[in-house]
């Protein structure tokens, strides 16, 4: 039986929203299969990451949404179950070294508190947020 990939379409933008403050908007990686035990989905992340990254950073969010302009920005991963080490190891990699330098925040949670790589802090992006309209 072949595995499921914890992704969608990888090239593809899950979920956009604002947070319960309306002061930050949220980028949605999600992913709800288990990951591999051996990091084979680390690269499948990777890509989800990058897309989300770009449409954050490159100003398509704000294209696409106008009322997000000067709002907070973060990219959250809301997954079903925990990151294995590979996936945790890149996220806080991508945190550094691509979202920080953007000024976007990098978060994920897996059904226990919200856990941050780094910077702002983890509870202004709650999971029960309004999502924006087009």
């Amino acid at each position: 039986m072949k595995k499921r990939s914890p992704f969608g379409k990888l090239d593809v933008i899950d979920l956009v929203a604002m947070n319960a403050a309306g002061d930050e908007v949220i980028v949605y990686i999600l992913a709800t299969a288990p990951w591999h035990p051996r990091g084979k989905d680390t690269q499948r992340l990777q890509t989800k990451l990058e897309t989300a990254v770009s449409f954050v950073a490159d100003g398509q969010l704000e294209r696409e949404y106008p009322e997000v302009a000067g709002l907070g920005r973060r990219i959250h991963i809301r997954t079903d179950h925990p990151l294995g080490e590979s996936e945790q190891a890149l996220v806080e990699a991508a945190a550094e070294h691509w979202c920080e330098p953007e000024g976007i925040v990098l978060s994920w949670s897996d059904g226990i508190p919200t856990k941050q790589a780094r910077g702002a802090d983890p509870h202004s992006g709650q999971l029960t947020c309004p999502t924006l309209g087009r």
